[in-house]
């Protein structure tokens, strides 16, 4: 039995516009790969944290990054290239305390540049960008204490001489002779005062 005829089967005949594939130009694709990052970008995005959400003073804004442009300039000599996210690690930043004691620093000097390591450690944590703070594996340099300056002797007479007010005169008696400081000082009720006893009992820091 002949088969129905179909002139778009014959030899030579066209295709269905539909079966053609496209004849459009190769488009170049995007590199998806995460690149990564400098640690000096990272740090602006700090910057621009202390500065919007913190509302830090343009000298402190400064100061971090002069800070933080020291700690660079080591990483840069050590590795010898550009200074990666990566590289922000506990045995790099305890080579740059190593070395700021080699340069000479004292220790407020380097304490303040290793807390701006620590600060931008800190908050990198915070927004997922570092898993740990390298500068909480660091022993930095304490603050050392320092004892209060207090007056001589002499200065306290001669305050006393040249105090005209009696309140002014009985404010600066208590501080010097009792040991008070200014708040406990205001605070001993007139009453409680006795004649010939050497102490008397006041609120405050501490009893006088």
């Amino acid at each position: 039995m002949p088969q129905p005829h179909d002139a778009g089967h014959e030899p030579g005949a066209p295709i269905d516009a539909w079966l053609i594939p496209p004849d459009n130009p190769p488009q170049r694709v995007a590199d998806k790969r995460r690149q990564p990052m400098r640690l000096s970008a990272l740090f602006e995005e700090f910057l621009t944290f202390l500065r919007v959400e913190q509302e830090a003073a343009p000298r402190s804004i400064e100061t971090y990054r002069w800070c933080f442009r020291d700690f660079e300039a080591f990483t840069m000599r050590e590795v010898g290239g550009t200074v990666l996210v990566a590289l922000f690690t506990a045995e790099r930043c305890r080579a740059y305390q190593y070395a700021l004691a080699a340069r000479g620093f004292k220790a407020n000097s380097s304490r303040v540049r290793l807390a701006t390591l620590g600060s931008f450690g800190k908050w990198a944590v915070r927004r997922e960008k570092l898993d740990r703070n390298p500068l909480d594996l660091l022993t930095r340099p304490r603050r050392k204490a320092r004892l209060p300056r207090v007056p001589r002797w002499d200065t306290i007479e001669r305050l006393l001489a040249e105090s005209t007010a009696p309140r002014e005169r009985a404010l600066v008696a208590l501080m010097a002779y009792g040991g008070l400081r200014r708040s406990g000082s205001c605070r001993p009720r007139y009453r409680r005062l006795r004649a010939g006893v050497r102490f008397t009992a006041c609120s405050g820091q501490g009893r006088a």
